[in-house]
């Protein structure tokens, strides 16, 4: 049998420091009475003022506080199309009834957080703080909050309906009647009108002790704290984390174009998904449209795997691009690819990544064979032959004029900008998705087909000779615009 001081013990231990609003007072009470009666020695933290998007403090709140509701037009009513609403309610007072201090600096860092406005409401027993967050920007926060930081109340069950139909506010579905009707059922046994009950999302591993801190070692489904307390490193295992994606491309093989161009010069994180086995692949990159005209190019894919075990380029050229789909996670700032790619490896745990840390080898087991080869490609007397002919080609007469055309080639412009193709737009129709591009200029278009911008302009010359105006490449027709 546990005894109740132990239990307070314990309780003191996990929230103290965690505590965000003015109800803290009665947490000072209890380590006044325990350090008195019991001798402990714990000191009274101050309000944890910390990024809400790293605590789990909110979860516990909206557990307690919140709550989550569907609303949506009828035809009937005069509405021209029906319409969904989706919410995350949260009601506080206003002043603390014992204390007299004000709720406001939690409740408004929580709509910085949501972004959400934060309102005053009149209730028969008093004055209240209302917030209310429906608006796209604050479902996906919302979404990938409790990602992170579940639920662990029968709340988490609303939460989970509520989360379906969010999804499709978000991704724009149309709501057919099949799609309404599912919208239907699942605002029906929400909150009070639930009827059917389950408690699966509190289950956790059972290799991990169960002592005095076991809130903090549950494993995904559960909350975690930061304390001094050492916290166990959870198992690697696959996440069914959801995840709403930026922008989704169902199939590699035929948004090849599109895929290009919506991500040309952006930095952000992707992730490929087989569709045969359900396997995926995270990365990112500071220019989303160049590294995925690498992946278009089997030369790229195979030059890869030479260079190195790679999973993602040997599925892609055994299963087929039209076996991938393609799902941006998040566009970001160019010095930050690398750290959002690092905290979608550690939240998704994707199979066709080798290696565990983002932007590092750090991890990666060569071969045998691989060591074997290594260790014989840089003697001394290969060495000696790559300088020699180093030195020979750099003093070469051909070479030194070749430095020199060069030099010349690109302060002059190149010759596709000699011919004019600076200032020609490129028409690009793709006759397998029957989808038409235009592109401000050659190499442009050359870079979003995966093809040489010498190839398409001698193309060109030659059809023009014929009186044609326009080439095909890759069943792709390119045209002057």
């Amino acid at each position: 049998m546990v005894s109740p001081v132990i239990g307070l013990k314990r309780l003191v231990n996990l929230i103290n420091g965690e505590l965000r609003t003015p109800k803290i007072h009665k947490l000072y009470n209890l380590i006044d009475w325990l350090n008195k009666k019991h001798g402990t020695d714990f000191k009274k933290l101050p309000l944890n003022k910390d990024n809400l998007e790293n605590s789990s403090w909110l979860s516990g709140f909206i557990d307690a506080d919140g709550s989550f509701s569907v609303q949506f037009t009828k035809i009937e009513d005069g509405a021209k199309k029906r319409k969904i609403s989706c919410r995350l309610r949260i009601e506080q007072r206003i002043l603390d009834p014992i204390t007299n201090e004000s709720y406001f600096d939690a409740l408004n860092q929580i709509c910085l957080f949501l972004n959400c406005k934060l309102l005053t409401k009149t209730h028969v027993g008093g004055e209240y703080y209302k917030l209310c967050a429906s608006n796209e920007k604050s479902l996906r926060i919302i979404i990938d909050y409790f990602t992170k930081h579940p639920l662990l109340s029968s709340k988490y069950l609303d939460y989970k309906d509520w989360e379906k139909v969010a999804i499709y506010k978000i991704n724009r579905t149309t709501l057919n009647e099949k799609t309404f009707e599912e919208i239907i059922q699942l605002k029906a046994g929400m909150n009070l009108k639930r009827k059917s009950f389950n408690w699966d999302h509190l289950s956790f591993p059972t290799s991990i002790p169960f002592g005095i801190h076991t809130r903090r070692n549950l494993a995904i489904h559960t909350r975690r704290f930061s304390t001094s307390v050492p916290v166990l490193k959870e198992p690697k295992m696959k996440s069914n984390c959801t995840v709403i994606p930026v922008k989704v491309y169902e199939d590699v093989d035929i948004y090849k174009l599109q895929v290009v161009k919506e991500n040309k010069k952006k930095a952000g994180v992707y992730r490929f998904i087989n569709k045969t086995n359900g396997k995926s692949y995270i990365g990112s990159s500071t220019n989303l449209g160049r590294r995925f005209t690498q992946y278009y190019s089997i030369l790229s894919l195979q030059k890869e795997i030479e260079r190195g075990k790679s999973l993602i380029c040997n599925s892609l050229l055994k299963y087929g691009y039209h076996s991938f789909s393609l799902e941006i996670l998040e566009y970001c700032e160019v010095n930050k690819a690398t750290t959002r790619e690092q905290y979608f490896l550690d939240l998704l745990y994707p199979e066709y990544n080798i290696l565990p840390k983002a932007g590092s080898s750090l991890g990666h087991i060569h071969s045998d064979e691989a060591k074997a080869k290594m260790s014989l490609a840089w003697t001394e007397e290969r060495k000696a032959k790559h300088l020699d002919a180093l030195n020979r080609l750099n003093s070469s007469k051909s070479q030194q004029e070749h430095m020199k055309n060069l030099y010349l080639s690109r302060k002059e412009g190149s010759r596709s900008e000699k011919a004019g193709w600076s200032k020609v737009k490129m028409e690009v129709f793709d006759t397998i998705t029957l989808e038409k591009f235009i592109y401000p200029s050659l190499t442009e278009a050359a870079m979003a087909i995966d093809y040489t911008k010498e190839g398409i302009s001698l193309a060109f010359n030659r059809q023009e000779k014929k009186g044609i105006d326009f080439i095909t490449v890759k069943k792709i027709y390119l045209k002057k615009n």
